[in-house]
């Protein structure tokens, strides 16, 4: 039971960070199951966010 618990609430809050830029600025990109996101390294902010589309049927 424990175990089943433990991969769920990975599954759930998994993401990873990778190094990239936008628009010419370096960024860290943040992958999550439901969106992406980009911070920038030299303002301190994100400069974009991206939902994943969910569709049904």
């Amino acid at each position: 039971m424990i175990i089943v618990f433990i991969l769920t609430f990975h599954q759930a809050f998994s993401f990873t960070i990778e190094e990239g830029d936008y628009k010419g600025g370096p960024q860290r990109i943040i992958k999550t199951k439901s969106a992406t996101y980009y911070y920038d390294k030299a303002s301190g902010g994100f400069s974009r966010m991206i939902n994943k589309v969910r569709t049904t049927g």
